[in-house]
Parts: C-alpha cells; structure tokens; sequence
C-alpha cells in the first residue's frame, strides 16, 4: 500500500550507473528543457548535505492505505537510528515541508528556483 526509496549516500563521488540514469533521463525531457533542468539538478547536487547520509528520496502511500505511511515512516526512522546516519530529502511541496517538519526534519537551505519560481526545501533529520 506504499513505498519509501531510501538510499545511503557518502557524496563521494558519482557513480557510471548514476551518469547513466542522468543521460537517460536527459533524452527523455524536451530539448529545450535539458540545461534547464541539467542547472537546476547542479544546483541541488551542490547544496545537497555533505557527509554520510541516507537520502529520502520518494515517498508514498496509495489512498486508502491504513497505516502505511507509519509504518514506512516508523521503519526509516528506526533504520536510521541503527546505521547511525541523519536523513536528508528535498521537496516543493509546502504540505510535505510541514508534515516533514513535524517529525523533527528541519531546512537547512531555501532555493526559489528563478526559472519555476518554486521554492525547494532541502531537509535533514538527524539521529534520535
């Protein structure tokens, strides 16, 4: 009834299999949009938190899914306390910030994207 894709992240380097998908992803989007979207993923890629870190990287819970997202939720926090690294996420939607918020996730940089005009929080929850 939901998902969490969660990985761990040294910011060491990136990976063949990361170019890989990058490339991939910018034959998928309109020509005109590649450098766009390239520049603002530089962006992120540069203010992302530095260190060792589990990065959060999709959440979701079908509708009607009871108690899924707890369960997911409640299963990240538990993982990251065990392996002893923060959890790190981005997100646009100020709806997310708040419930990320509430469950101890704080900014740690604001971007308003001059092209959208979005802003995007980048969060970081540390270990409890």
């Amino acid at each position: 009834m939901g998902i969490a894709l969660c990985f761990h992240s040294d910011n060491q380097s990136s990976s063949f299999k990361e170019l890989m998908y990058e490339l991939r992803f910018a034959i998928s989007i309109p020509v005109k949009k590649v450098f766009e979207t390239l520049k603002r993923e530089a962006y992120i890629k540069k203010h992302r938190f530095k260190g060792n870190h589990l990065y959060f990287w999709f959440f979701g819970v079908k509708k009607g899914g009871d108690r899924a997202g707890f369960e997911l939720k409640n299963y990240m926090f538990d993982y990251s306390k065990k392996v002893q690294l923060p959890l790190v996420l981005e997100t646009s939607v100020q709806r997310n910030k708040e419930v990320y918020e509430r469950y101890n996730f704080y900014v740690y940089h604001e971007w308003i994207d001059a092209v959208g005009g979005k802003t995007l929080w980048f969060m970081r929850r540390d270990i409890e």
